[in-house]
This record gives C-alpha cells, structure tokens and sequence, in this order.
C-alpha cells in the first residue's frame, strides 16, 4: 500500500477509535494512531517510544501537561481533549501532519526547526489557554543555537500571556523556552506549572528549599513557594523573547 493511503488510512482509523476512548491511554493511542504511530510521534516529539508507550501500558505512567502539549502539537488533535477536559475530538487535517513530518528531514542544514507550542504561559494571573489555530515551526539558525548552549532538541516556543512580566515580557510575546532546565539551577525566567496552571515568573533561589516567584510588573505580588510542593513543576528557562510587533 503507497504511504500516503496507508496513512490516509491510519488517520480514518485514529479518528474512529477517537470517538470511543474515554481513558487517558485511550486518547493518547488514538492520537498515536492519528499521527502514524507511536514511532513517528517520538520522532516529531523527541520523546522517546517507551516513554510514549508506557503513557498508554496496561499500568500507565501519567504524562504532565508539557508533554501532552508537545503531542497534541505533533499529532494535531486538541490538548482540551487530549488531557480529558472535554469529550469533543476535533481532528486536524492530516495533510498538516504530513507537512510537519516533511518539514523534519528537509530544512536546510545551517537551521534548525523549534516548535511553537499550542499553549499560553500566563504572564498574568495563572490560566491555561488552548490556541484555536494550527501549529507551526519557528527556524533558528543551528550556529546561533550551539553558540548559546541551546538544544533545539529540548527547546520549545510558547507565547506569553498577560501583563505581569511587563516591561520584560508582554502580552503575545514569544518565548523560546529550553527545556534542559527542568529544576532551578540558576535564577532566571522560568516556564512553570502551579496548581495545574502555566505561569511565566523571575525565580530566584532564597535557601532553605524555597524559591521566589516574582513578576516584572510591581502590580503583582510575588510568591514564595517550597521547592518539594508536588503542584510545582520547573518546565524550562526563558532563553530569548520575540516581541509582539
């Protein structure tokens, strides 16, 4: 069978399984299926297949937001659906996944690509927000990258959202987040979930087990908070911000 059918086909076959699951497992199987296979998420994620396999084991490992975000980007299917808020399924377009999945091996050698994330870090008041539209992929020249100590590999792009980080960060900004600091090892602006929402905040390292959550913006109080809280999740270090125009 040429591929483009098999997939054609695979695709039909997620979104039929799609409309049945109502387990977590079963949601990320039919967003797998979706998208080609399990094999094929771990190479448009970088999340690797036994990891994406023990998300849906018989005894399944919990995936943490950022992760299902990063599939749900991958696999165009919603995150709402994807992390069991709602029931509805919109399905992307496959022909978008097959962009993303030529776009993998094509660029240029001098770029690299960095994925835009479908999701909104609040630099406000704590939301998490779904974008409607389609996801995409930002190049960054590789020499630029490797000068800065960035894996693309483990970096990301995520827009900010609200006015707390203001004049730092604004509203609709563009964060390229790096992911390899995944605990505080240097104080800087982190990425971070709190209670199950997204914040954007300057964190720095009081001792004791603590650190300070504290926006740019003197309209919000800062937060200190213990590193051991088990609603606290580092997602990565703000490396560089594109402006909103």
């Amino acid at each position: 069978m040429p591929s483009q059918a098999r997939g054609e086909r695979d695709a039909r076959l997620g979104a039929e399984r799609a409309q049945a699951a109502s387990t977590a497992a079963e949601r990320l199987k039919a967003a797998y299926d979706h998208c080609g296979g399990v094999t094929e998420v771990s190479l448009l994620t970088g999340i690797p297949v036994r990891t994406l396999q023990n998300f849906t084991a018989k005894k399944p490992t919990t995936p943490g937001i950022d992760d299902l975000a990063i599939i749900a980007r991958a696999c165009n299917v919603s995150l709402n659906w994807l992390a069991g808020l709602t029931n509805e399924m919109p399905l992307g377009d496959p022909e978008t996944i097959a962009s993303a999945q030529a776009a993998r091996p094509g660029l240029a050698p001098e770029f690299s690509l960095i994925p835009r994330l479908d999701v909104r870090a609040s630099a406000g008041h704590g939301t998490l927000a779904v974008q409607e539209e389609e996801s995409e992929f930002i190049a960054f020249r590789s020499d630029w990258l490797r000068r800065h100590g960035i894996d693309p590999g483990r970096t990301e792009m995520i827009e900010a959202a609200g006015d707390s980080m203001t004049p730092t960060i604004g509203d609709g900004d563009l964060l390229l987040v790096d992911r390899t600091f995944d605990r505080v090892v240097t104080s800087g602006i982190y990425v971070l979930v709190l209670e199950g929402m997204l914040h954007v905040r300057r964190v720095q390292t009081p001792g004791n087990g603590m650190i300070k959550l504290s926006p740019d913006n003197p309209r919000y109080d800062e937060l200190v908070v213990h590193l051991g809280r088990d609603d606290l999740r580092i997602l990565g270090l703000v490396r560089w911000v594109f402006r909103k125009p």
